[in-house]
């Protein structure tokens, strides 16, 4: 799962393998250690059936976004690229949350391992 944050938007892009954790475990995670003895930073989608609409929050080191169950019914097998939501956190401020499928660069990249994502919609145009 790769995860971009840029000032008041997160943004996380999952493989084949992470959409189908979501879809059948109701969560999936990772984290990045900073070494031994310090904190380890973690970030995570988990779906909810209380939630009506997906919200983030922070604590312990990690960032949770939580998915209504509705949103994420049949998204494995469907073309629909993500869900995004405009968290009101006060009146003058929002943080943006996007959520979506992580697809292969149209360019070759060396070193890059893309087999676990989805198929460019951007490639078949240049076939």
């Amino acid at each position: 799962m790769k995860i971009r944050i840029k000032g008041h938007s997160i943004r996380f892009r999952l493989s084949k393998t992470e959409v189908h954790s979501l879809c059948k475990k109701g969560a999936v995670w990772s984290e990045t250690a900073f070494g031994q003895g310090k904190p380890v930073f973690r970030y995570g989608l988990v779906v909810s059936s209380s939630a009506e609409q997906m919200h983030a929050t922070f604590g312990q080191s990690s960032i949770c976004i939580y998915i209504p169950q509705s949103s994420v019914v049949n998204w494995e097998s469907n073309e629909q690229v993500g869900f995004e939501h405009l968290q009101k956190n006060d009146p003058a401020m929002g943080l943006h949350l996007l959520v979506e499928k992580d697809f292969q660069c149209t360019i070759e990249r060396v070193g890059e391992e893309e087999g676990d994502l989805y198929e460019n919609p951007q490639a078949k145009l240049k076939k």
